[in-house]
C-alpha cells in the first residue's frame, strides 16, 4: 500500500474547524464524515515546520532551536531556507535514522527526508527551482492565466486591507511571492503528483504552503488566509480520488500553527539588537527571539521584560530552566501554568520541550518570547506568527483514515511512527538523540 502525505502549512486545529464552520472546505468535511478521523497534535517546539520536518522525517526532536538561530559552526545567523544550511542539517540527520521518504517523492520541503526526488526544496539551487518551473510552463499553459488572476486579486485585496499604507505595503510587496506559492508550486504539485501516483511511487508528501503565507499577513482566522484554503481544498479533492483508486491512503496534516499576533515594533526585526546595543546577536525571526550577548542571564532578562517590554523571556542557569515576565521569575517545570497558561490543551508537553530548548546547543543566552496570559507579539512585522508555545500554534492537526488508532497525546514522531508501520511495517523505532 503507498501513502500520500498531504501538509496543510500552518493551519491548526481550531483554525481548521473554524473554517470548515465557514465553508471553505467542503471536501475535507466530507471526509470528516465519511472515511477519516480528526486527531489533535501536539507540533513540537518550535512550532516551526524544519523543526516539525526534522521530528517526522527523521525521529530527531528540535533538529533546530527556531526558524533563525546562531549556526553553531560558522556563529552567524542560519536558517533552512538557506540551501547550504539545509543541506548541512540534512547530513547530520541522516547521520542519526533512516529518513521517512525513503524511495518516494517530496514537494516544497526544507528536508527531503531521504526522498530519491525533490522539487522545490530548500536544499536546491536556485537554478534547480528555475527549471522545475519551466517544464511547469510548458505542461500547464493556463498556469499564466491564473496567475494573473492571483496577481489582480491580491492588488484588489491589499487595497482594502484594514490596517491602512504600511499593510497595504506589505501585502503588495508580498504579490510575487502570493502568485508563486498559491498558483505556480500549487499547480506543478497537483500535476506531479498526479503523474506519481498513476507511477505507483511508495510515498509521496506535499506541503501547501498558500495558508501559512496569507496568515502571516492577515491572522489565521482572516477570510484572506481562508481564500487559499479554499483553493486547496479543490487540489485535495483531485489527489484523494487518484489515490484511492490506485491504492494509496491518504493522510492530511499540519505542522504548527498560528498565534493571532501583533508586531512588536513596526520596524520589524532589528528593534530588539538596536535596544540592547553593541555586541548583541538577535535571532528574532518570528514570535520567538534568540538572543546572544556576554551578560548575566537574569539581569538581562529583566532588562527585556522590564524596559522593552518583551512578555517572557526564558534562559538556563545553575537553578534550571528560568523563565522571566511581568508576574514575575519562574522555573519550569514546576511554575508552568504561570508560563504556558492554566487552558494550554498540552501543557506538560509544551514545558518539556521548552526546557529542551533553553538547553539546545544553539539556543540564545536567553530567548525571548512573544507569547504571555493575553499577549501576543511578533518580533517581525506579521499578524500571524508561530514558533513559540502558545495554544493554537502548538495545536497541529492530522486527519487519518478510521482504520489507523493512535493515542490521545500525539506529535510528530508518534505520526512518524504510525506511518513506518504502513511503510515499513518491519523497521525499528527510530528515537531521537534527545529524547
Amino acid at each position: 500500500m503507498g501513502l500520500l502525505l498531504l501538509q496543510l502549512d500552518g493551519l491548526s486545529r481550531p483554525a481548521l474547524q473554524a473554517h470548515l464552520a465557514a465553508g471553505r472546505m467542503p471536501f475535507l468535511r466530507s471526509l470528516l464524515g465519511s472515511s477519516h478521523r480528526l486527531h489533535s497534535m501536539f507540533s513540537g517546539l518550535p512550532s516551526t515546520t524544519p523543526a516539525f520536518q526534522g521530528e517526522f522525517f527523521y525521529g530527531v526532536r528540535q533538529c533546530v532551536p527556531a526558524w533563525c538561530f546562531r549556526d553553531r559552526q560558522t556563529g552567524q545567523l542560519a536558517q533552512l531556507l538557506d540551501c547550504e544550511v539545509a543541506r548541512q542539517r540534512e547530513q547530520s540527520l541522516r547521520r542519526q535514522g533512516p529518513g521517512l521518504l525513503e524511495g518516494g517523492v517530496a514537494y516544497s520541503c526544507l528536508l527531503s527526508g531521504g526522498a530519491r526526488r525533490v522539487c522545490f526544496g530548500a536544499g536546491q539551487e536556485f537554478s534547480q527551482h528555475l527549471t522545475q518551473l519551466r517544464r511547469l510552463w510548458k505542461k500547464l499553459p493556463k498556469v499564466a492565466a491564473l496567475s494573473m488572476s492571483e496577481a489582480g486579486a491580491t492588488v484588489w485585496q491589499a487595497l482594502r486591507g484594514p490596517r491602512g499604507w504600511q499593510q497595504t505595503r506589505d501585502e503588495l510587496a508580498f504579490l510575487p511571492k502570493r502568485v508563486v506559492v498559491d498558483v505556480v508550486v500549487e499547480q506543478f504539485m497537483r500535476a506531479a503528483l498526479l503523474r506519481d501516483l498513476e507511477q505507483r511511487v511508495p510515498v509521496l508528501y506535499a506541503n501547501f504552503l498558500g495558508y501559512d503565507c496569507l496568515s502571516h499577513l492577515r491572522g489565521p482566522y482572516s477570510r484572506y488566509a481562508g481564500q487559499a484554503l479554499s483553493a486547496t481544498d479543490r487540489t485535495l479533492r483531485q489527489l484523494y480520488a487518484t489515490a484511492e483508486q490506485a491504492g494509496y491512503q491518504t493522510w492530511i496534516f499540519s505542522d504548527h500553527g498560528h498565534e493571532t499576533t501583533e508586531p512588536y515594533h513596526l520596524e520589524g526585526p532589528g528593534v530588539l539588537a538596536r535596544s540592547l546595543g553593541e555586541g548583541a546577536l538577535v535571532a528574532d525571526y518570528g514570535p520567538v527571539a534568540h538572543v546572544y550577548l556576554q551578560e548575566d542571564k537574569a539581569s538581562l532578562a529583566t532588562r527585556l521584560v522590564e524596559r522593552l517590554g518583551v512578555p517572557q523571556v526564558m534562559y538556563a542557569d545553575r537553578r534550571g530552566v528560568m523563565v522571566r515576565n511581568a508576574r514575575g521569575l519562574w522555573r519550569l517545570p514546576e511554575d508552568g501554568q504561570q508560563v504556558v497558561g492554566a487552558q494550554h490543551p498540552f501543557a506538560p508537553q509544551a514545558m518539556e520541550d521548552l526546557q529542551r530548548m533553553a538547553h539546545h546547543p544553539e539556543a540564545g543566552d536567553v530567548v525571548a518570547l512573544g507569547f504571555d496570559a493575553g499577549r501576543r507579539l511578533s518580533f517581525v512585522r506579521e499578524y500571524g506568527g508561530h514558533g513559540g508555545p502558545g495554544p493554537e500554534e502548538t495545536h497541529a492537526f492530522a486527519l487519518l483514515p478510521q482504520q489507523v488508532r493512535l493515542g490521545g497525546s500525539m506529535r510528530p514522531l508518534d505520526l512518524r511512527q504510525a506511518a513506518l508501520g504502513i511503510l515499513r511495517p518491519q523497521a525499528e523505532k527510530v528515537l531521537s538523540y534527545a529524547r
